[in-house]
Parts: C-alpha cells; sequence; structure tokens
C-alpha cells in the first residue's frame, strides 16, 4: 500500500494569522497554492500555481515595465518578471552560499559577522559552473583575517574563455566592506599569455570600501582581461582603490575612486609567456576620480588609452610631485599614447592636472573639449598640462577646443603657466583653439615665443673674446629668454628670426659681434665695426627645441668696444614651424 502525505491546510484568512516552522509546507484551500513558511513571518511566502506562471509567461515581453505589470491572480503588489529579474534567477546568488545568520547580517548591515568564506565558495561556484553570479543588496563584511574575495579565471581553458561575470544592484545598495589590512579586498584575475587573456568578463554595481579608510592595500584588482567590461564600480579607502593589469581592449565606465592613495592604477602585467603585456586601448568613460591623496590616475605604459568625460578633481597635495592625471611613458608597442576628452579638472594639487612623462616610446598625445579650472587659491597645480620627456624620442600633443580658467587669484606667470614643458620641448599643435582666461595669460604661453631684452647699464665695456652681452632687462618675454644669463632657450623646435641691435659707446681698434649658439660662437653671421655709429646683427636660424642663442662679442687682441644698455636690444621670435 502507498504512503499517503497530507499537510496542513487552511483558508486565506487562516494563513494570514498563522506563523509556521522553519521549512514548514502548507496548503491554501482557497488558491490551491502551497505557502513555504521561515518561522517568523504571518502566512509564509505563497508561491504561484502553474496557471498563474503560464498566465506570467505569456503576458511578459522584453520591454515590459516591471513596475507597472502585475501578475494574473497574484493580486496588488506582486509586479511582473522583466528581463533584469530573469538574468538575477539565471547567476547564482551570493545569498545561497550564506548562512541565514550571515545573510541576517548582510540585509541588517550590522557588520557583526565576516562573509569572506561564503563569498569565496560562491565565487568559486561561478568559476565551477562557467555561470554568472549575483550579489544582493546588501552589506557583505569580508577581510577579518586578511584575505579578501578572488574570481580565479586563470585556470580556464582557452577554447573556453568566457568568463563568468559579476553583477551587483548597485554601488549604493550592494557594499562590500573590508576590514583594515594591506590586501586585496576583491580580486578578479585572468590569465596574461600569447596576447589573449580571459574573454568577456562584465563586473557591475559593486560599492567597495575600507572600513576604518586606512589608505592601504587594493580595493579592486583586475589582471589579464580581453574585452572586458567594468561598470559602476566604487572604491574608497585603499592605497590603489583600482588596478587594472595587463588589461586589453576593454571598457572602464563610470569608476567612483575617492578617498585612497591612487584612485585608479593601469600597468602592465607579466605574462605567463615571460611578456610584459601594457593596458592596451582601453576607454575610462565618465569617471569620477576625486580626493585620492597622490594621485587621481596614474597610466603606466598605457598603450592607445582614452578618458572621456567625467572629471578628476581634488587629487594629489600642494606643491607635491604629485597630480590629478599622470600618463607615463605611453605609446608602449608603438601605439597611439593617451586621449582625454571632455574631461573637467579642478583643484588638483601638485605638478599638473595632466602630467605626461616618457623616457621610452615616441608618441601622439590629444587633449580636446576639456575644462582646466583653477578655483580653491589653497589648492592648487603648478601647471594645467606638464611634460617631462626625454632622449630623441618623438612627442606630440594636439590641443583642441579646451578652456584654461583662473577663477581665483591663482594668476598664471612664467613659474606657474597655464603649460609648462620640462626638459626635451615636444611639438604642440591646436594651442590657438584654445580658450585662456585672463586671456592676458594667453600672450605668455602661445606657441610664437618671442622677446625683447634691453640693457640696464650704460656704457656696457666689452674687452675680451667669446663674452656674452648683457641684455638684463626685458619689454616682452613669453618665458624662455632668462634676464640673469643674457640667453634664450628654444621652448619649440622652428624657423627663428633674431636680431641684435647695439648703441656704440667706443670702439678701440675694431669690434665685432655675432650669436652664440649652444655655447660656441655661431661664425657663419659677422658684424665689424670701427666707429660709434649703431650696428645691427640679423639672422635667420632653424633650431630644434633646447638649443640656446645668446649674443657674444668676436674680439682679437687689443679690441674692445662698449655699448649703451639703454639704446641696445636684443630681440628674436618664431616666425615658422
Amino acid at each position: 500500500m502507498s504512503t499517503q502525505v497530507q499537510l496542513r491546510r487552511g483558508s486565506t484568512a487562516q494563513h494570514e494569522s498563522f506563523t509556521g516552522a522553519l521549512a514548514e509546507v502548507t496548503v491554501n484551500v482557497d488558491t490551491h497554492a502551497l505557502h513555504v513558511h521561515d518561522g517568523s513571518t504571518a502566512g509564509g511566502f505563497a508561491t504561484a500555481t502553474a496557471a498563474q506562471g503560464a498566465k506570467a509567461d505569456t503576458a511578459l515581453q522584453p520591454n515590459d515595465s516591471a513596475a507597472s505589470l502585475l501578475l494574473p491572480g497574484l493580486g496588488t503588489g506582486v509586479r511582473a518578471r522583466n528581463i533584469s529579474d530573469r538574468r538575477q534567477d539565471d547567476a547564482i546568488s551570493a545569498f545561497d552560499f550564506l548562512s541565514a545568520s550571515e545573510q541576517a547580517d548582510a540585509i541588517a548591515g550590522t557588520g557583526s559577522l565576516d562573509h569572506t568564506a561564503s563569498l569565496n565558495k560562491w565565487l568559486q561556484a561561478g568559476i565551477d559552473e562557467r555561470h554568472d553570479l549575483y550579489m544582493p543588496a546588501g552589506q557583505f563584511n569580508i577581510g577579518s583575517s586578511g584575505q579578501g574575495l578572488l574570481l580565479d579565471h586563470s585556470a580556464i581553458a582557452d577554447a573556453d574563455r568566457k568568463a563568468p561575470s559579476v553583477f551587483g544592484p548597485g554601488p549604493g545598495t550592494c557594499k562590500i566592506v573590508a576590514a583594515d589590512g594591506n590586501y586585496i579586498a576583491f580580486h578578479s584575475k585572468g590569465a596574461n599569455g600569447a596576447g589573449t587573456g580571459v574573454k568577456w568578463l562584465t563586473i557591475s554595481g559593486l560599492h567597495i570600501v575600507k572600513r576604518a579608510q586606512d589608505g592601504i592595500g587594493e580595493g579592486f584588482v583586475a589582471e589579464g582581461y580581453c574585452f572586458g567590461t567594468f561598470r559602476d564600480l566604487r572604491t574608497a579607502g585603499f592605497q590603489n582603490g583600482q588596478h587594472y593589469k595587463g588589461v586589453f581592449s576593454s571598457l572602464i565606465e563610470s569608476p567612483r575612486s575617492f578617498n585612497n592613495a591612487i584612485g585608479m592604477l593601469l600597468e602592465e602585467a607579466m605574462g605567463s609567456d615571460g611578456v610584459a603585456y601594457c593596458p592596451n586601448a582601453i576607454t575610462i568613460l565618465q569617471p569620477y576620480l576625486s580626493t585620492n591623496n597622490t594621485y587621481g590616475l596614474h597610466a603606466h605604459r598605457p598603450a592607445a588609452l582614452a578618458v572621456r568625460g567625467g572629471s578628476i578633481e581634488n587629487n594629489g597635495a600642494t606643491g607635491a610631485y604629485q597630480c590629478g592625471a599622470w600618463i607615463e611613458n605611453a605609446g608602449y608597442e608603438g601605439a597611439f599614447g593617451a586621449l582625454f576628452d571632455g574631461v573637467y579638472f579642478e583643484d588638483n594639487g601638485g605638478k599638473a592636472d595632466i602630467y605626461l612623462t616618457n623616457t621610452e616610446n615616441n608618441s601622439v598625445y590629444s587633449v580636446r573639449n576639456c575644462l582646466f579650472s583653477r578655483i580653491q587659491n589653497g589648492r592648487f597645480t603648478t601647471s594645467n598640462i606638464r611634460t617631462a620627456f626625454s632622449g630623441s624620442l618623438r612627442q606630440h600633443i594636439s590641443l583642441g577646443a579646451n578652456a584654461f580658467s583662473d577663477l581665483g587669484t591663482y594668476v598664471p606667470d612664467v613659474s606657474r603657466p597655464f603649460i609648462k614643458h620640462e626638459n626635451q620641448v615636444p611639438t604642440v599643435s591646436g594651442f590657438d583653439d584654445c580658450d585662456f582666461w585672463p586671456t592676458v595669460s594667453k600672450d605668455k604661453f602661445s606657441q610664437t615665443p618671442r622677446f625683447e631684452a634691453v640693457g640696464n647699464s650704460d656704457p656696457i665695456t666689452v674687452s675680451a673674446d667669446n663674452t656674452v652681452l648683457s641684455f638684463a632687462a626685458t619689454n616682452s618675454n613669453s618665458g624662455s629668454y632668462d634676464t640673469n644669463t643674457y640667453k634664450f632657450t628654444v621652448p619649440y623646435p622652428g624657423r627663428y628670426l633674431f636680431v641684435a641691435t647695439l648703441g656704440l659707446n667706443s670702439v678701440t681698434g675694431q669690434g665685432s659681434i655675432c650669436f652664440g649658439k649652444n655655447g660656441a660662437q655661431d661664425t657663419t653671421g659677422v658684424v665689424r665695426f670701427t666707429s660709434v655709429a649703431p650696428a645691427c646683427l640679423t639672422r635667420i636660424m632653424d633650431l630644434a627645441a633646447g638649443d640656446i642663442i645668446d649674443v657674444r662679442s668676436f674680439l682679437s687682441t687689443g679690441q674692445a668696444f662698449s655699448y649703451r644698455g639703454f639704446i641696445s636690444s636684443f630681440i628674436g621670435m618664431k616666425i615658422s614651424a
């Protein structure tokens, strides 16, 4: 004889006042639905009947609004399932691996329990089953033992490199709180080697924060991925908020990183084949990188990096070797260097809003449609754009439709220009397409260098050969003429015109002058004089960035002359590329 199982039963009204035991199942004799109980909720949780489920599935369309549709027969307040719901249903939920007490702790956000072990089992299940992972709303506490979360894709075979993805409901509702210590809070590890990496990963909607904001360890690390998407990730309180290593052809969308030492770090990673894989073809879209102590963004050896929209502000420290965005040795593997398009820069401290350095690669940089604002007088960069290039490498900066503004009292001058070049000076195009406010500063830092220097004493006597003539004051100076050494340093390569005029006071025997170039007399052009009539020397020179030009005596033994400084001048300007 077969065994008959009979469950407790009751009407809808009776269920509303009944609280069943944990995991108890009862039957609703009015709706014929089963109710599953949790030991605390009156009425438990009603399941849909087969008929109700069929109606819901038939009614659902891809563009249905979850807020406006109701499941037939289930009454007010029960919404239809939309595409996002189904994605969650198809993913493995973190709650499936948390105990009942851990779930209650995560939902309450008390932080009394550590969820690291359970969450790592959840992540490993996604790898083992090749299944996407869903982290529900709540606060998940990790790292009490100095260990973070690990999503390790590195063992996925080449032929099957679709990476299980991780997504949450959004940074405001899903928070991972890391205990103090020097470790990685969330490490998503792909595979470097043979120029590939694990493909098609998406991680989105997570908020990772250090509990004590101690500024050590790393918040989120992604390593060795192709065609990855990292969306709506928020990090705060670490040494590196977000760290992307050896990531190729990937999108970093709407990152938020603040109160770290470095908001976002991009760098190469050593592959299993012994090759260093640089961050290549990376787009950072609408970032918010703010109040990071050292850099908002540091990209080391990037190739084809694009930063579009968003803001980089309040990073770095005043007077320190720090900045808003530091792009170091760009153009790795011969690719395009870096693009900033439509980014807002404000109140970054240290060297610059954008600091470009390169000792390894020829590279091109493009900065366009950006706004550079100096507002807080107590916190500012030395320059908005600053470069430090060296060697014989070719560097080019393309500017277009940028706005440089001073809304406070920190007005740019020769010591703190809008744009400043250290060491080797790159070629720059598009300077005149930018807007500078106040406009008087544009004349000081345009790409048409010019100066007019005059003497400040009378008379000035010259009695030795190869003496640099003194012109210690300027009527105008774009910033490249030094009134202490009387020398002009070429800031940009091109063709230059120089004119030296002497109002002579006396001549002993015969006097001669020539231009000096890089410390030596340039005798291809010499003016000789035997009387006190005015003498004029004119030359057109094709010069490289960094060449040094001055005016020198060209005398034989016993020859001397003196000139009146107030009516003598040394003038130079760039006339063409």
